[in-house]
């Protein structure tokens, strides 16, 4: 890893070039998988917000991966909440970024998103 040096103008322009490329993406059990996904809650006119589901936005994150190198860091936040998955979902190597772009999957800050597997989901027993 580098260790970057800036003095203190050129620290603010380096946060400010980072915040211009990171990309954001929310998944919120009042979303809708028609929508861009950008904002983190509905809109009151119910015109944009955030996905309905991790499947929309892990097949977003896929498909700016293969429009290039992605332009930052790139966040999937789930906000609090009941989800019902009816398959799992699974993240491949094809869902990862790259040390200068990474690409996380989370909760939203000072939530829990919840999952309730319809899948069944069980422990794996030891003997």
């Amino acid at each position: 890893m580098d260790l970057l040096v800036f003095s203190p103008g050129e620290f603010k322009e380096y946060i400010l070039r980072q915040m211009e490329t990171h990309t954001a993406f929310y998944v919120s059990t009042g979303g809708d998988d028609r929508w861009s996904g950008r904002l983190p809650a509905p809109e009151a006119n119910q015109n944009d917000g955030p996905f309905a589901t991790l499947t929309r936005a892990r097949q977003v994150v896929r498909e700016l991966k293969a429009q290039g190198d992605l332009p930052g860091p790139v966040d999937v936040l789930l906000r609090g909440g009941k989800y019902f998955l009816d398959q799992p979902v699974v993240l491949g190597s094809e869902d990862s970024g790259t040390p200068s772009c990474p690409v996380s999957y989370r909760a939203y800050p000072g939530e829990v998103p919840i999952d309730f597997s319809k899948i069944g989901i069980r422990p794996k027993k030891t003997t």
